[in-house]
């Protein structure tokens, strides 16, 4: 034999025996080798996850008829109503509602500051001229209105009736509000300037459904803005 390759078997045997030593021989009770990715690995959840989900609608419930609340089937306020809202397309009572009060308050506080351009827009013609009249009048007599609005306690529709094509609502409001009518020399000479109360207002709003403009405008009162 070749002494190169006697050498060369020697070193393998060697080698062959450390590797033997540092390592051992597997015996069956060894621990899998490491996986450097099994500490990323977590357990799937498998409890499924419940979805938040907003509650059904009930299909079989019925549309509560416009006269909900605020009239008794059958009744003249009830059937005025439902006209309405037959002639006039998109017609919601409780929008209705929110903006007579807010027309309200508008017509009164623009009343009590002479404040004509404001209110011309809110008024039929009849009842921007006769605004527009007791504002002129009380400043020729040097009279002034203060008004503190508070708001709006109670507002309901207690008449409605459709005549033609006009869609006509009366607003029974109860306002809270503090208001005086002053002379020249700043002498209350009615209401009361520190007092809050209560006043009682029917007012009839009217619209043209012939028409797309979907305004109301007040077509009548039962007494002078504020009294």
């Amino acid at each position: 034999m070749d002494p190169i390759n006697i050498v060369l078997l020697g070193v393998v045997a060697f080698i062959f025996w450390r590797l033997q030593a540092m390592l051992g021989t597997k015996t069956g009770t060894e621990k899998p080798p490491f996986d450097p990715t099994a500490i990323q690995r977590k357990p799937e959840n498998t409890t499924p996850v419940q979805e938040v989900l907003p509650p059904l609608r009930d299909e079989d419930e019925e549309k509560k008829p416009v006269w909900h609340g605020v009239a008794t089937e059958g009744s003249d306020l009830a059937n005025g109503l439902l006209a309405i809202e037959t002639a006039a397309k998109g017609f919601n009572l409780k929008e209705f509602t929110n903006g007579a009060k807010i027309a309200y308050e508008m017509i009164l506080e623009s009343f009590a500051k002479g404040d004509k351009a404001t209110m011309k827009p809110l008024l039929s013609k009849e009842v921007y001229d006769d605004f527009s009249a007791a504002i002129t009048e009380r400043g020729k007599l040097g009279q002034s209105m203060v008004m503190q609005f508070v708001g709006v306690k109670y507002a309901k529709p207690e008449l409605a009736k459709l005549d033609g094509k006009k869609a006509q609502i009366t607003m029974h409001f109860v306002g809270e509000m503090i208001s005086a009518k002053l002379d020249k020399s700043n002498t209350v000479i009615e209401g009361d300037q520190k007092t809050v109360r209560e006043v009682h207002d029917h007012w009839t709003f009217e619209r043209d459904t012939a028409t797309n403009n979907p305004n109301w405008k007040l077509i009548s009162t039962d007494d002078e803005p504020g009294q």
